[in-house]
């Protein structure tokens, strides 16, 4: 990496400091002196030599740092080193006439890093030269903690801790020559971060916030992946930290701070709700009480508002919630009615997780409103927003068992977007899955795939209600022939590899791969999931597809039965993407269908959660988790969250009906387990849960 030369201002002011001391020197000296003539010339003669040999170095000096100044002006790289050449050539006449100098190594190491290709040792020893000679001398230190910093590998995740050391060591005598140095103070924030020391990084975040404003940014921005070097960067990441270490009230109170200055800053707000969503208990109660005082200093700043509910009904206060964000809608209805729309939102998922799912269709009704949203007009700002709204007011509905109401919705919908949108047909299929009317739902995407013969979720929608049919060969004919009205029936592939994919990308090649071996898991036939998901991940390009390829054969493994096999596929996944939720979600999960390690699996899934705390699939791992481990209470607290958040899972239906069998209460545990029979594709599973409710 080339360092970016820039004039050392700092440096160069103390030299020309000493030529003008050395000038004041000589004009301080007295007449008259009682000296004889051949004496005083033996006494000033040395005096004189010495001074002509400083000056000499230092218009030397200068020179180079004025070819420094111009190569900054050239346009082109050869025009730029040579300017560079001719100011290297400066410094070496100036160590040459007074090798004492500091700053002409500190220039050279500079420049040692600039010319290309870039010779980082040789500008080591240079800078280190400089501040053997003067420990004050600031452009030396510098130099030094950059190069340093870039040999600790900080920016790659690879820390080297000798180097991360001296550059630490580095970056303190930095700070110490020029206490606010922001870039100092930020890369010794960093340096303490890799090294595990909060309470030091901490301390330096705090420096780095009250530190001027740089103008020499660009080094930390590209070592540091694009990243600022301004005091709101510095305060956001003082609020990760204390977060980070359990301070949920000082983090609380940074945040609130932020948001109150500038609503509008979603990097605080999402950490903000990150906060809420962690905290429980005494820690919750204080952040309420930092977001009570943001909200009185700031009460139209709807995400504090919202972020104050949410955590209000979090411990309990739902009575609270409701009022607050009652008020506030009301309040703020014809001064602003889009942020008037996210309360009613917020007000809607309070009353959801109350199970009074009438009240929440209620409060999505008032934010449609709120945005002049009707079925006969919707403007191009709104339509995202719309399809929103109009989603969670349809799933509600399912989940209050009012598929009338429901259907009307999407037809709404249907008005409001048009025909030829997908919005209305895709809920109306996933209308008609959820009361498990199967052949309608395949008659009507049949009808749809007539009408749009390359829409590829179609055909997978076709492919899935084949499926849970009980005809998951039909389905994987289906995406192996991709078009089968184009196809004819003979030439359709009984197996996999003897697929038609000559002629298709190989992302879509993947992609059908991967679809089919899915298929093959759902319907219990394992051995089939196993081999198509093998298949899957020889086609994967690419970090991404690879991941979720090896996710897919783990479950695949898992399911045939090869434990073994499964964990060490998400073990080694987790190796190479250690913050991957769904591996660190999945490798827990199937910890927990062993019932062993439980302990290992529950710090699993909530790190996955910590990731994505919105997932269905997670927060029903976490419940069953603690259903293991005998904590109903938390085991039912989740697995109701799951179940209202994905109401077509069968494993969710299965694990919340099967706590209900533990707590004795068959009356509430019959219709999971029914719902959970209807939605699930395994013939094994099917004939456990018939058992089960034969009993």
């Amino acid at each position: 990496m080339r360092l970016i030369i820039r004039p050392c201002l700092i440096a160069f002011a103390a030299v020309m400091v000493g030529i003008s001391a050395h000038q004041s020197v000589l004009a301080q000296t007295p007449e008259g002196r009682s000296f004889d003539e051949r004496g005083q010339k033996e006494i000033l003669a040395p005096a004189a030599e010495q001074r002509s040999d400083r000056e000499r170095a230092l218009l030397k000096l200068l020179e180079g740092q004025r070819h420094i100044w111009k190569s900054q002006r050239f346009q082109t790289m050869a025009g730029k080193a040579n300017a560079l050449k001719l100011a290297k050539t400066m410094f070496q006449d100036a160590i040459a006439i007074d090798p004492t100098i500091a700053e002409a190594y500190t220039a050279l190491a500079e420049i040692a890093v600039a010319l290309p290709p870039g010779n980082i040792e040789t500008a080591i020893g240079l800078a280190s030269k400089a501040t053997e000679i003067d420990d004050q001398n600031f452009g030396g230190h510098r130099v030094l903690a950059r190069l340093f910093t870039i040999k600790s590998g900080i920016n790659n995740g690879k820390l080297v801790k000798e180097f991360a050391d001296k550059a630490n060591q580095e970056w303190r005598e930095v700070t110490r020559l020029d206490p606010r140095n922001a870039e100092g103070w930020a890369f010794r924030a960093a340096l303490e971060e890799a090294g595990g020391r909060s309470a030091e990084q901490i301390a330096a975040l705090k420096k780095w916030i009250s530190a001027a404003s740089p103008l020499d940014v660009q080094f930390y921005a590209r070592l540091m992946n694009g990243a600022e070097l301004s005091a709101e960067a510095a305060t956001l990441k003082l609020a990760g930290v204390t977060a980070s270490i359990g301070d949920a009230d000082e983090a609380a109170k940074i945040l609130g701070g932020i948001l109150a200055d500038d609503p509008s800053n979603s990097e605080a707000a999402v950490m903000f709700s990150e906060l809420v969503n962690s905290v429980d208990g005494p820690a919750a109660r204080s952040v309420i009480s930092s977001l009570e005082e943001a909200v009185a200093a700031n009460p139209a700043n709807t995400a504090l508002l919202t972020m104050l509910a949410r955590l209000q009904a979090k411990v309990g206060r739902q009575l609270d919630a409701i009022a607050l964000l009652k008020l506030h809608s009301g309040l703020i209805w014809s001064a602003d009615r889009p942020a008037s729309s996210s309360l009613f939102i917020a007000l809607s998922d309070i009353y959801f997780n109350l199970d009074q799912y009438a009240d929440s269709a209620a409060a999505l009704e008032r934010a449609l409103a709120s945005r002049n949203i009707s079925a006969a007009s919707i403007g191009v700002e709104d339509r995202e927003f719309a399809y929103f709204v109009f989603e969670k007011l349809i799933h509600i509905l399912k989940l209050a068992n009012r598929p009338a109401d429901a259907k009307q919705v999407i037809e709404r919908s249907r008005r409001a977007f048009g025909r030829d949108d997908p919005f209305s047909d895709d809920q109306m299929i996933s209308l008609l899955q959820s009361q498990w009317r199967w052949n309608e739902a395949l008659a009507l995407v049949r009808s749809l795939r007539i009408k749009k013969p390359g829409d590829i979720s179609l055909l997978r929608s076709e492919a899935s209600i084949l499926t849970m049919l009980g005809q998951v060969e039909s389905a994987v004919k289906l995406i192996n022939g991709r078009n089968p009205a184009a196809v004819p029936a003979s030439s359709i592939p009984e197996t996999l590899n003897d697929a038609p994919t000559a002629d298709l990308p190989a992302r879509d090649r993947f992609a059908d791969v991967l679809f089919v071996a899915k298929l093959y898991v759902r319907s219990g036939k394992y051995a089939e999931g196993v081999a198509a998901a093998n298949q899957a991940v020889e086609l994967a390009v690419g970090r991404e597809r690879k991941q979720i390829a090896k996710v897919t054969l783990a479950s695949a493994q898992h399911a045939s039965g090869d434990e073994r096999a499964a964990d060490q596929t998400l073990r080694q996944l987790l190796a190479d993407m250690p913050n991957s939720p769904i591996a660190l979600n999945n490798l827990g999960y199937f910890l927990v269908e062993r019932g062993s390690q439980l302990d290992e699996a529950v710090d699993l899934i909530k790190k996955a959660l910590r990731i994505d705390p919105q997932n269905p699939s997670y927060i029903d791992s976490l419940g069953w988790a603690y259903f293991k481990l005998g904590k109903l209470e938390l085991a039912e607290l989740h697995l109701r969250e799951a179940s209202r958040l994905d109401i077509e899972s069968a494993s969710i239906q299965e694990h919340l009906g099967t706590l209900y069998l533990r707590k004795g209460d068959a009356a509430l545990a019959r219709p999971h387990l029914e719902r959970a029979l209807r939605l699930t594709a395994n013939p094994t599973d099917a004939e456990r849960l018939k058992k089960i409710l034969q009993k």
